[in-house]
């Protein structure tokens, strides 16, 4: 995977007059956290990629579903062309971006069972990061304007700069953080201030 991806992605979402300062502020903060975590979960360069496009397109499926979007954004990627990845690689952007709400990944979904284990797993870790991230905008507002992402052997502290009360975010991180807080067995702690 190359570069190309994010682009694509970028050009997909707008196709479907996706809600883009939304989208690219949750890219933002899940890179910030991925980027943070680095030692933590040790992915690369090409899950980072994975991650910011499954960012930009996870909520596509508003197009199509409003109740059901996550379900319909994966549909939408999984059958995507115009992304310039096939099998697996395509799947696993597919379910990073359904996992951004609602259930966790589940053997009991055809979709994620049929990844390999190594698939599983990265889906796991970035649908985990794209959570607590989509969390920090629930409002919609872009308040979080930095993040600093630490861990401890207990806890994962994600310390946001806020413009503005982001009260809701933090509060919202947390509940989104139950995949996170099992993928990276710590407990999730999020701040927000000036």
């Amino acid at each position: 995977m190359t570069e190309a991806l994010v682009k694509a992605a970028v050009e997909l979402a707008q196709s479907l007059h996706y809600e883009e300062r939304h989208a690219e502020q949750v890219a933002r903060l899940a890179l910030a956290i991925f980027d943070g975590l680095q030692q933590v979960h040790g992915l690369g360069d090409e899950a980072r990629e994975v991650l910011h496009a499954a960012a930009i397109l996870h909520d596509v499926g508003l197009s199509e579903e409003p109740q059901g979007h996550h379900k319909a954004s994966q549909r939408i990627i999984a059958g995507a062309d115009a992304l310039p990845v096939e099998g697996e690689d395509r799947q696993i952007i597919a379910c990073v971006a359904r996992y951004h709400r609602k259930a966790l990944p589940s053997l009991d979904h055809a979709e994620f069972a049929a990844l390999s284990a190594d698939g599983r797993r990265l889906v796991e870790v970035l649908a985990a990061i794209l959570r607590v991230a989509d969390g920090l905008d629930v409002t919609h507002r872009s308040l979080v304007a930095s993040l600093a992402a630490e861990a401890s052997a207990d806890r994962i502290t994600i310390r946001c700069r806020t413009q503005g009360d982001a009260g809701a975010e933090a509060e919202k991180a947390i509940a989104k953080g139950d995949l996170f807080e099992r993928v990276f067995g710590r407990r999730l702690v999020a701040t927000v201030g000036p």
